[in-house]
């Protein structure tokens, strides 16, 4: 709501404030979506009213340990494992778009394979989902744009259009 509110009006000076237990990680995302500041009493009551006052005088103020976590989101990511060549196959299909069960019948592997290769790619690259995989493997250069198609062999277009029912997919190529 915060990024919205941003959105609507660009000028706004927004902070937040924390009393209660909040993860800097979930807090780190108030600030990359248009808070000015943040404060929380967990880095000590000192530092929380030093951060009050700041934005009182309508200073930017990120509490320390936010600071820290965004600052671990721009250091380079290092990778902590080996990626084998299997691990690169379902990184580079999963960075053309397919779903894990088309990574699967690609390389004839279980769909619990590829999830169980995600995962392990994910822990190495220290990514959460899918979309930071992608990014990261390409903002690595571990995937090169020449590697990237978006269409899967059997691509067919669904739902198919009212006006396209009943007609062969073969009269269409």
């Amino acid at each position: 709501m915060m990024g919205e509110l941003k959105k609507e009006f660009p000028e706004i000076n927004m902070a937040a404030l924390s009393l209660e237990a909040y993860p800097p990680d979930l807090a780190m995302y108030f600030i990359l979506n248009g808070i000015k500041s943040y404060s929380t009493a967990f880095d000590g009551f000192d530092k929380f009213f030093e951060g009050l006052k700041a934005i009182n005088r309508g200073r930017k103020y990120i509490s320390q340990s936010v600071q820290e976590r965004m600052d671990m989101r721009i250091l380079p990511v290092k990778i902590s494992g080996k990626i084998t060549l299997r691990h690169f196959d379902v990184l580079r299909l999963t960075c053309c778009g397919l779903y894990d069960e088309e990574v699967a019948e690609t390389l004839y592997i279980t769909r619990k394979t590829v999830y169980a290769h995600k995962r392990e790619v994910c822990r190495m690259l220290n990514v959460r989902n899918s979309v930071e995989l992608v990014r990261t493997a390409l903002k690595m250069k571990l995937i090169t744009e020449d590697e990237l198609f978006f269409f899967p062999k059997e691509y067919t277009l669904k739902p198919i259009p009212e006006k396209l029912k009943g007609k062969r997919a073969a009269d269409y190529e």
